[in-house]
């Protein structure tokens, strides 16, 4: 049998040692906030992570699809995301203006493990690595 802790703490600033996890994961938080503060979630994830350890980053993508089900899938999150309103939609057509989870990795000097995308392409789970 197991223990599970858990803890509430500030996810740029965690109470964690270096290099203590195999892996660490963030799902559909990073488009919610601040650009920058996204950027530390990622740096404070990379920290807490081992060296050979990997990161799993879910969050909306910008999908090439054209067909319908990508369309109403991308409308149905839009439109979600504009009912939420204020800075979490303001930060949420910054994430995607400036090309969704994808673009966001491809800023970090990260590697692509392996790439999911579902809700027709509309939302991505990539696994990475620190290089």
């Amino acid at each position: 049998k197991k223990n599970l802790n858990c803890l509430h703490a500030d996810g740029t600033k965690m109470p964690l040692k270096d290099n203590s996890f195999d892996l660490s994961t963030i799902t559909l938080a990073l488009h919610e906030v601040d650009p920058e503060i996204s950027r530390q979630l990622i740096f404070e994830m990379l920290r807490v992570t081992k060296a050979d350890g990997f990161l799993v980053l879910v969050d909306y993508t910008k999908s090439d699809k054209k067909n319908i089900y990508t369309k109403i899938a991308n409308s149905s999150i839009h439109y979600i995301e504009k009912l939420v309103g204020g800075s979490h939609y303001r930060n949420y057509k910054k994430f995607m203006k400036s090309g969704g989870l994808i673009s966001f990795i491809e800023s970090f000097n990260l590697t692509i493990v392996e790439e999911n995308l579902i809700f027709g392409g509309n939302i991505g789970i990539i696994k990475v690595r620190k290089n």
